[in-house]
């Protein structure tokens, strides 16, 4: 391979159908700031321009300079954190639940400005702290439950769990009773019904009147 070791070390576990990143070419698709080079393409700087046509087109190459410098800063960022090893972003993702993954997700903006591992404490210490803050307010609970021991806890958890779960059983049912399919299909079998008594009250007033 061509490909540098730094380049094939960055670029380990990438799986170019999620990250959109080319190793051989290596770039993005799409880049960054993708329609960065449209304003360019018509651009020519010609001799007989004015000055102050030269001026603003060269306006133009510095904020395209800029726009260029800001995408190659975020792909050295995305290559030299290892961001393209999908399987090891999963792993890291699935250790934590829900709440702790969208706390994670929120603090990714600080990590352009830290080292990996200044990053890495920050994240930790702010998902301990949650996770303090949600086992006082669990223990909270317990004692406005009267639970006085863990096995008690256990079992509260265990009849909590139970609850929770009859609850969106019933939910469920309550839903499915309010959709219209189930509600056009009851008054089909409510119209049947009465249908029946009609005919059968037809029937009898026919037959009396035959004297049968």
């Amino acid at each position: 391979s061509n490909l540098s070791p730094l380049i094939r070390a960055r670029s380990e576990g990438n799986q170019v159908e999620i990250t959109g990143y080319n190793v051989k070419r290596d770039d993005f698709e799409p880049e960054y700031d993708n329609d960065a080079e449209f304003p360019l393409a018509e651009l020519e700087i010609r001799v007989e321009d004015s000055e102050a046509d030269k001026a603003t087109k060269r306006e133009m190459l510095r904020l395209y300079w800029k726009r260029q410098k800001e995408r190659y800063e975020r792909r050295h960022f995305v290559l030299s954190r290892g961001l393209l090893n999908v399987k090891k972003q999963q792993a890291a993702e699935k250790k934590l639940g829900k709440a702790e993954k969208d706390l994670a997700a929120s603090l990714r903006v600080f990590s352009r400005f830290q080292s990996p591992e200044d990053h890495a404490t920050l994240v930790e210490g702010l998902l301990r702290e949650s996770r303090l803050r949600a086992r006082i307010q669990q223990l909270k609970e317990y004692r406005r439950a009267g639970v006085l021991s863990m096995a008690e806890a256990e079992l509260y958890e265990q009849d909590k769990r139970r609850r929770d779960s009859e609850r969106e059983k019933l939910k469920q049912q309550e839903s499915y009773l309010q959709q219209p399919a189930y509600k056009s299909s009851s008054a089909m079998r409510a119209n049947r019904y009465f249908n029946r008594l009609g005919s059968g009250a037809a029937a009898e007033e026919g037959a009396e009147g035959l004297g049968l």
